[in-house]
């Protein structure tokens, strides 16, 4: 839950662009950077999601390649769309914060929803859509009609920051009426809109499971399955293991007994953290040290919690950015780390559900087969089985 490394994730753009002077340029202006330099935001592959009845359109594909281009790690600019998610008014759990493109999820999510859309008319949900970057491209993915659910536990996001973005990305089209607001809990989603049940044809979950202890992580998985229209499927992605490939460090030394153990979620940790960030952001610089590792009971809260208060400590040159201010912070945390086994063991406790594919993922949206120094994010894409007898 703390922080990655500016740094690390900002490497590739380096090289990219050119040189730092260039990754500069493009961090104060989203022109500066070729969206044809990424694979994501080609425009090739907006074509292999967006529906072909769009693809004539000239001035709409052109400005939407320009948006594409805005979120994509490589790009220096998608550092101003890393934003903290607002909490509720008298609300104060930590809501985490709003993530640039990570393709390899979501780019199949978007396909999936352009085949479905191809054929008829479909129902689609993002759950804790944050800001709403995936949940704005998914008009243009629609052949035929169709309804897209924009789900966060915000209101105060919705309301405000996705509206903004959907004025911003849609604004003059009638491609904002396939979106409708649904701001709640994920749990009582279907409190609130019975209509959903056994009738979502895919469902898209980024930068949420992490925030569930396994309790409420088996609890998720059932409502998926609720919500899951027969062959439905559902696109998650959650943070991976902070140890990196070490060996020595404490977090895969209690990972590494857990799952000896037959833990099913071996990377639920509580452990304190101290790391240097940069102020006003959501970026921190080196490795953060890592002490007093456990692994709690499986109904503990999820929660991070400051230990002491900020420590302003001088300032910085740091690409793309130019002269920031530092400080050292320290903080409880409790988190769910995620990998392919271990999203493949959690879904095999539900038989209504299956993976189809599941890997690793590096910052840049980067899909991985095996677990390596890169890896910040593990991905599953479920399916509701076939053979399943629905009842309404």
């Amino acid at each position: 839950m703390y922080k990655k490394n500016i740094l690390a994730v900002m490497a590739m753009s380096i090289a990219q662009l050119g040189g730092v002077s260039a990754q500069q340029n493009a961090y104060r202006d989203s022109s500066a950077f070729n969206p044809e330099n990424t694979h994501f935001s080609q425009l090739d592959t907006i074509k292999t999601w967006v529906a072909d009845k769009h693809y004539d359109e000239v001035e709409l594909m052109s400005k939407l390649q320009q948006n594409v281009a805005m979120t994509v790690p490589q790009n220096p600019f998608s550092l101003h769309f890393m934003l903290p998610v607002k909490n509720n008014p008298e609300d104060k759990r930590y809501f985490g914060k709003s993530f640039r493109t990570l393709a390899a999820v979501e780019l199949p999510f978007l396909q999936y929803v352009k085949q479905l859309s191809a054929e008829r008319e479909i129902t689609t949900l993002e759950i804790a859509a944050s800001i709403g970057m995936v949940s704005v491209k998914v008009p243009f993915a629609f052949g035929h009609k169709g309804t897209h659910y924009v789900n966060d536990l915000s209101a105060e996001m919705l309301n405000n920051e996705f509206q903004k973005l959907v004025n911003s990305r849609l604004g003059g089209t009638a491609l904002k009426e396939h979106l409708k607001i649904l701001p709640a809990d994920c749990f009582h989603l279907l409190e609130q809109e019975p209509s959903l049940r056994n009738k979502v044809d895919a469902i898209y979950v980024q930068n949420l499971e992490h925030f569930f202890n396994p309790v409420q992580h088996q609890l998720f998985l059932s409502v998926l399955d609720d919500l899951l229209a027969e062959n439905g499927q559902a696109f998650l992605c959650a943070h991976s293991f902070k140890f990196g490939i070490d060996t020595s460090h404490p977090l895969f030394k209690l990972y590494s007994s857990r799952k000896s153990e037959g833990d099913v979620y071996p990377g639920f940790a509580a452990y304190d953290v101290e790391f240097t960030g940069i102020y006003q952001t959501q970026a921190t610089l080196g490795n953060p040290v890592i002490s007093k590792v456990s692994r709690p009971s499986d109904d503990t809260e999820i929660k991070k919690i400051d230990i002491g208060t900020p420590r302003m400590i001088g300032s910085e040159v740091v690409s793309p950015m130019g002269r920031v201010e530092l400080f050292k912070m320290k903080q409880h945390i409790t988190e769910n780390s995620f990998s392919p086994s271990i999203y493949r063991n959690a879904v095999a406790l539900h038989p209504h559900l299956e993976v189809t594919d599941a890997f690793f993922m590096d910052g840049n949206g980067n899909r991985i087969e095996k677990w390596g120094k890169d890896v910040t994010h593990a991905v599953a894409i479920v399916k509701k089985k076939t053979s399943v007898s629905i009842e309404e």
